[in-house]
């Protein structure tokens, strides 16, 4: 039986999906975020306190606004660094082993044709007879 109750309760947790789920939503929160960071960088205190109170903004959230983007990019920076590290040690070790391989690939190469070289042919008549003159 489905009841009204039930109903209201499955149109929020599908509201709370799409509107968490959604990246445009994100996308847009993102932007308005650059956007307070962008345009209040340059402005000293007082200029900073009219902005905030014309859009409804408080001093501190736009300071770690501007704190949190300045962390967020060097945390961006420092991964990169690291991930050409770490591309840097994966080259060395691709190289290393191409080395190996085409050692191994010498060593087989030779031994193929020490095999080949080893063995005599054989005549496909089979063995010669002596003939005895008497």
């Amino acid at each position: 039986m489905i009841t009204l109750l039930k109903i209201k309760k499955s149109i929020k947790i599908r509201a709370i999906k799409t509107k968490s789920s959604n990246p445009v939503n994100k996308l847009t929160e993102a932007q308005k975020k650059l956007n307070i960071i962008i345009t209040t960088s340059t402005l000293n205190e007082a200029e900073l306190a009219r902005y905030c109170r014309e859009n409804g903004y408080d001093i501190a959230m736009v300071k770690s606004l501007l704190s949190e983007c300045v962390e967020a990019l060097a945390m961006k920076e420092m991964n990169v660094i690291a991930e050409s590290h770490k591309l840097a040690e994966k080259d060395k070790e691709i190289s290393h082993y191409k080395k190996k391989l085409d050692r191994k690939d010498r060593a087989l190469s030779e031994t193929a044709a020490l095999l080949v070289l080893s063995k005599r042919p054989k005549p496909f008549w089979g063995k010669r007879r002596k003939i005895n003159h008497l």
